[in-house]
């Protein structure tokens, strides 16, 4: 039988690329929420995005 340790590590290394994924994705989806906003409804309204979830 297996100890904990090993089997928490070989979980952990599973799941681990879906993870780094998501924070590409999520990385990518704040450069875009940035780059629309500032060039539709311009500066100030990039700053109010800012302000509630950050961008970049």
């Amino acid at each position: 039988m297996k100890n904990s340790s090993s089997i928490v590590r070989q979980m952990y290394l599973k799941i681990l690329p879906m993870q780094i994924f998501g924070i590409i994705v999520n990385a990518i989806n704040s450069l875009i929420d940035g780059i629309v906003t500032s060039r539709i409804l311009g500066p100030k309204a990039l700053s109010a995005v800012g302000l509630f979830g950050p961008v970049g």
